[in-house]
Parts: structure tokens; sequence; C-alpha cells
């Protein structure tokens, strides 16, 4: 009996192998009919003049529209280094703040123990 199971789960297995294999080569012809190169003079050079005016006219928008990008970006960069220079001159006064704070609080200290021998 173990025989037998046995010869059909390598029946089985041969079967699903084959399934994927017909799987795999069914992807892949869907893909490389999908996926064609187009030809190169339809992706460089426009049909007709208008064609070519319409694609000018987009490169143009699109170089504008980079243009524009350029500059906003160069105006967070500024605006992020101004930030950087605002949170050091911050730290710095919080620095000095804790500086005092501790010697005010050792004087403190001190004045609450002699105001404790002196009751």
């Amino acid at each position: 009996m173990d025989l037998i199971e046995a010869e059909l789960n390598e029946e089985r297995k041969k079967e699903s192998i084959g399934v994927r294999d017909r799987a795999k080569q069914a992807a892949n012809k869907e893909r490389e009919r999908t996926f064609q190169p187009r030809n190169n003079t339809e992706v460089n050079q426009p049909a007709s003049f208008s064609q070519e005016q319409e694609f000018k006219k987009n490169v143009r928008e699109i170089g504008q529209g980079l243009e524009n990008l350029q500059d906003v970006v160069g105006d967070l960069k500024q605006i992020a280094l101004d930030i950087r220079e605002e949170l050091q001159d911050q730290n710095l006064n919080l620095e000095r703040l804790n500086e005092t704070t501790s010697v005010e609080m050792t004087r403190l200290n001190s004045a609450n123990q002699k105001t404790k021998r002196l009751i």
C-alpha cells in the first residue's frame, strides 16, 4: 500500500511541476507580447508638425516645472538652514539657563540650610 501511495505522490509532484512550468511559459509569452518595444521612429519622431509643436510645448512646460521645483527646494533648504541656526542659538540659551539655574539652586540650598540652623 505504501508503494502505491508513493507512486501516486510522485505522479502528483510531476503534474504540479508541469502545471507550474506551463503557467510560467504562459506568463512569459504574455509578458513578451505586452512589452514589445516600439519602433524608434514612433518614440523619437512626431508624426506631424502639430505633434512636434505639442511635444516641444510639453518639454518647455516640464522644464519650467523643474525650474519652479528647483526654486522651491532652494527655499526649503534656506528655511532648514535658518531653523538649524535658530535651534543652535536656543540650545546655547538653554545651556546658559541650565548653568544659571544650577548656581542659583546651590545658593538657595545654602540659604535654606542657614535658615534651618537659625530656626
